[in-house]
């Protein structure tokens, strides 16, 4: 049998095998999944950059702080990358967390110090001390969690 023959014989299988309603809803996943990868739009809603502000909401069960002992810096009026006004970093330590199946990522926690009141969303994922070390007086006030690029 020909290259052209066995063509048209796949062709007449598709043909009996699908309905024309069939065949137009086949059309339109495709040409919406042609239409969303041209747009760059994921196709698993993963976010991927993680909260950046204390407007996002923190969970203790958000992937980036499964080594946190502590109340999130993100939750409490500042953000993941620095210590709020007022305080100074301590110590710090430093876990390998799962972000999806697919990757996990080294965090850093860092304790910040020094500054009076407190946060109310505390996370006890990991039993660490205070890592404040003497710095800022001891005084505990809320965790960084460091996204590292690094996997583990």
């Amino acid at each position: 049998m020909s290259e052209r023959n066995e063509s048209k014989e796949r062709l007449k299988w598709f043909a009996n095998s699908i309905s024309r309603r069939g065949f137009g809803k086949l059309l339109f996943k495709v040409g919406v999944g042609l239409v969303g990868a041209a747009a760059g739009i994921d196709a698993l809603p993963i976010d991927k950059s993680g909260p950046r502000t204390a407007e996002a909401a923190v969970s203790c069960s958000t992937w980036y702080l499964c080594g946190m002992h502590g109340a999130p810096c993100d939750s409490c009026g500042g953000n993941l990358y620095s210590c709020p006004a007022g305080s100074v970093t301590g110590g710090s330590w430093s876990r390998c967390c799962r972000r999806d199946i697919y990757s996990s990522r080294i965090v850093t926690y860092v304790d910040c110090c020094g500054k009076t009141g407190g946060c109310n969303n505390w996370c006890s994922n990991t039993n660490e001390p205070n890592w404040c070390n003497n710095a800022g007086g001891n005084l505990y006030f809320c965790t960084l969690a460091l996204i590292g690029s690094t996997s583990c």
